[in-house]
């Protein structure tokens, strides 16, 4: 360490007696090779006895009403074994964070927003199943600019989707106040006010989205692509109803979180 030193408060510990072994060495990634090789197997990559592969349908509008949804020739497609929508999943309410969340709702407030959800015995026939459900929606106009919504928001968009404690989240301004700011202006001896604006980013992972879960009909186990290996665990035992202890999240390697 040189003639470095380390202030700390209190009583400093006695000499170490020796050099350190990690601390200021450079060391290799444990799971390195394995990633830079190929040889890591993630989420998406593990396959299970008889796995059934499940495909999203994403609203195209940024906020909107469903007014309908048919799906009767995506349940005729061969090999398509369950789809879910708002129309067979009314109450059920999904949890991050611990805050619920309508799991198909009727009204969209971002796009891309969970409208349907299939299960089919390929990937394929998941993908075509999504292009033969139709939905028909009334386009609502989108919330874009923060300060102009505080302005002048919008009539809520509410739908058959009361639940009990949505008063502590939705259509709620969240205010966190800490400290005196006007005291802290009046005594500054500098004030600089300026908007910086940056362009939306998205992660670069080396692994795609993907997670696979088995049930056996009491244990809920969940191969995902998450680094909040604890908070998916609690947040599938909510959603699902499920006591903590049946649920279990693995993630071996993890490709960007």
């Amino acid at each position: 360490m040189g003639d470095r030193k380390l202030f700390v408060k209190g009583t400093p510990p006695p000499p170490l007696g020796r050099n350190f072994t990690i601390v200021g060495k450079s060391l290799n990634r444990k799971d390195g090779l394995e990633k830079v090789t190929g040889s890591a197997k993630y989420a998406g990559d593990l396959k299970l006895p008889d796995m059934l592969y499940g495909e999203i349908l994403g609203c195209p509008h940024p906020r909107a009403r469903i007014l309908k949804i048919d799906v009767r020739r995506a349940e005729q497609l061969p090999g398509v074994r369950a789809i879910l929508t708002k129309d067979n999943t009314k109450g059920w309410r999904t949890y991050w964070y611990e805050i619920p969340q309508i799991a198909f709702p009727e009204c969209i407030t971002y796009e891309g927003q969970e409208v349907a959800a299939v299960a089919a015995e390929d990937v394929e026939t998941a993908q075509r199943a999504l292009e033969l459900i139709e939905v028909e929606y009334e386009a609502l106009t989108p919330m874009l600019n923060a300060e102009e919504v505080l302005q002048s928001p919008p009539p809520a968009c509410i739908a058959d989707e009361e639940y009990p404690g949505r008063e502590l989240f939705d259509r709620k301004r969240r205010v966190v106040k800490r400290g005196d700011p006007e005291k802290g202006f009046a005594e500054a001896d500098v004030i600089l006010e300026e908007t910086y604006k940056t362009q939306a980013s998205y992660h670069g992972t080396i692994q795609t989205r993907a997670c696979i879960a088995n049930w056996d009909g009491k244990n809920l186990t969940v191969w995902d692509s998450v680094q909040g290996v604890w908070n998916s665990k609690a947040a599938l035992a909510h959603s699902f109803d499920l006591p903590p202890e049946d649920v279990r999240v693995v993630v071996k390697y993890l490709g960007g979180g």
